[in-house]
């Protein structure tokens, strides 16, 4: 199967050499390579020709209208960071946790920031290109593989600086270290980590090789997606696609295997994918977080896609990739020419 979009490229963190980068003096050198994010999990890109942004939206089903792995990630300029620089030194930024070393491209390195919209309409006042903080679900599938592994570790590293402030053993504020990886606390000197969340997803089929697809009571009404939850303390991966099936659907599975994975900041998890198969079709819904769910032919399938009947999974994510797995081909989706 095809790697999910934030999964097709791995990039050169450069481990190694994390402790001893003086990330200030990479952003005063014209060669690095500086990307921007902000809140909300949004990625700063260049608008083109012919691509226009719609609103932003929730589960992950806005998807653009070019090619696939085409789009590309915004470089700040000299005049960008000079004018950046100029607000809040390089020091400053990078003891806030608003700055962070993202290994290197041969021998050009890479780094991100943290911007604000204010800033970002500072930095449109010395560029002709139009730019857009976008979420990156809405455009991960859009950029290149490359681009969309250095958005995926940029909005995983801004999240957990924003939500890691504190020592969780001594309350103690933590220091920035290891160009932006590591929370080093300077009372009893406990090392805080970027951490993700372990979460199983399965697409289910049974004998008839149909898919179960399930209606989440959160979602909007015409969206459907497959099984997923989180991975318990103790448990198994193969044993959390057990529990889950059974918690969410009433059914018992077989046949676990493991396909592929993907990183998702929403909030900050690790999507592991299955596939299961199940031998009755017969499901019981917990009806408080499933309330609907049904099976599906591939025929059936498309057919509720093109005629707007069900939503499904937006091409940034692994649920999508999942399906087209069962399916056989790339989910056709009607025409939207939005990010």
């Amino acid at each position: 199967m095809n790697s999910p979009a934030l999964s097709r490229y791995r990039i050169d963190l450069d481990t190694g050499c994390r402790q001893f980068v003086h990330l200030p003096s990479l952003l005063r050198e014209a060669a690095t390579e500086v990307f921007a994010v902000s809140d909300r999990r949004r990625v700063l890109l260049p608008l083109t020709s012919g691509v226009t942004v719609g609103p932003e939206m929730a589960a992950s089903r806005a998807h653009v209208s070019a090619p696939f792995g085409t789009g590309n990630l915004y470089r700040l300029s000299s005049a960008e960071r000079q004018f950046l620089g100029q607000l809040q030194s390089w020091e400053e930024r990078y003891q806030a946790g608003k700055a962070w070393y993202l290994g290197r491209t041969g021998a050009t390195s890479r780094v991100a920031l943290f911007i604000t919209d204010d800033e970002l309409a500072g930095i449109a006042e010395h560029t002709e290109t139009s730019l857009r903080l976008i979420p990156l679900r809405q455009v991960g599938a859009f950029l290149n593989g490359q681009d969309a592994a250095i958005a995926t570790h940029a909005t995983c590293l801004a999240l957990w600086h924003l939500e890691t402030n504190y020592c969780s053993r001594c309350a103690t504020r933590l220091e920035i270290a290891a160009a932006g990886w590591e929370l080093h606390c300077p009372r009893c000197g406990d090392i805080v980590y970027p951490r993700q969340d372990p979460s199983v997803i399965v697409a289910i089929s049974d004998e008839a090789d149909r898919l179960l697809l399930a209606h989440n009571s959160a979602w909007e009404n015409n969206f459907y997606s497959v099984i997923a939850g989180y991975v318990e303390a103790g448990e198994s991966l193969e044993g959390a696609v057990h529990r889950e099936v059974g918690e969410e659907v009433g059914l018992e599975v077989d046949e676990v295997r493991y396909l592929t994975s993907q990183p998702w900041p929403y909030p900050r998890s690790l999507m592991l994918g299955f596939s299961a198969r199940c031998r009755t079709p017969y499901f019981i819904l917990d009806e408080a977080e499933i309330d609907r769910a049904l099976w599906v032919s591939r025929a059936e399938f498309m057919e509720l896609v093109a005629s707007r009947q069900i939503s499904p999974p937006g091409p940034s994510t692994i649920a999508s990739n999942l399906i087209e797995n069962w399916l056989g081909c790339p989910i056709i989706r009607p025409e939207d020419h939005n990010l």
